[in-house]
């Protein structure tokens, strides 16, 4: 990895800068800066993720995400925090490649929609196949 390589990503992780202008302050070219993706797959940078971001611990915080708990203000119990759950979800779903921009994918013999609002509704489309609508806010 380079020096440049490190020093942006020290800018995104610390100053909370997009790809680009992290480029961008830490002496990239302008033309270069305007494709992040020219630091995002480079060798150098799947390394620093690898270093800073190690699997097992993603993998870990994820699986807590799954099982996410709110406290309930007018009950006083806890339940369960769907809305980060959903967002574990999704987030799994995307590392897997298995969720495209439009928010539908299918998987196996289940087609899959994220949509905006709150529930999850299961229905059968008629030619057996099964849709899982998950609905996020």
């Amino acid at each position: 990895m380079t020096l440049k390589q490190k020093k942006a990503f020290k800018e995104i992780v610390e100053n909370h800068r997009s790809v680009s202008s992290a480029m961008r302050e830490v002496g990239y070219k302008a033309t270069t800066a305007t494709v992040p993706k020219n630091l995002t797959e480079s060798k150098g940078w799947k390394e620093l993720l690898n270093k800073y971001l190690p699997d097992d611990k993603l993998l870990q915080k994820h699986n807590q995400a799954l099982e996410a708990k709110k406290w309930n203000d007018f009950t006083g119990e806890r339940e369960e925090d769907h809305t980060i759950r959903l967002r574990a979800v999704e987030l799994g779903y995307k590392l897997k490649g298995r969720l495209n921009g439009t928010g539908i994918n299918i998987i196996g013999d289940k087609v899959i929609a994220i949509l905006g609002g709150t529930s999850n509704v299961h229905k059968d489309n008629g030619d057996g196949q099964d849709i899982e609508v998950v609905q996020k806010t």
